[in-house]
């Protein structure tokens, strides 16, 4: 899977922000309290939403809900292992039933469906445990 861009619409200190990304290895650097992890933590946001019970779930949305309360927001754009295209957007308030989740297709526009764990060729427990290090 390739990460093609992007979009953190809301989320923790960002708002209306795009990140491109190039083809081979890219590197996000900063100061400290730059948004580095915030960056990863969107990341696994977008591609595995905010699912899930208890206090680390509850963290999570509290800690990267914006102060003007606006919700966490945002867009990846991904190409999967077959060369597929996907734009996944999401929404997600204060609890999961405030969340809202669409997958198109760039190409069209088209709403479609996506198996993330399937199609992505790696769950969100592999994920956070190779991919995502807090």
């Amino acid at each position: 899977m390739k990460i093609n861009y992007i979009i953190l619409n809301s989320y923790g200190k960002f708002k209306d922000k795009r990140i491109e990304f190039k083809d081979g290895i890219n590197i996000i650097s900063g100061n400290n309290e730059a948004g580095k992890s915030t960056v990863m933590a969107f990341v696994k946001a977008m591609l595995f939403g905010l699912n899930g019970r208890g206090n680390t779930v509850a963290n999570e949305r509290k800690r990267y809900m914006p102060w003007d309360g606006s919700g966490i927001s945002g867009e990846i754009c991904i190409t999967d292992d077959n060369k597929n295209n996907y734009v996944i957007r999401r929404k997600s308030g204060k609890t999961q039933s405030h969340d809202e989740l669409r997958v198109l297709k760039p190409e069209t526009g088209e709403e479609t469906k996506y198996d993330f764990e399937l199609d992505l060729g790696i769950g969100e427990s592999a994920f956070v445990k190779t991919v995502y290090i807090k």
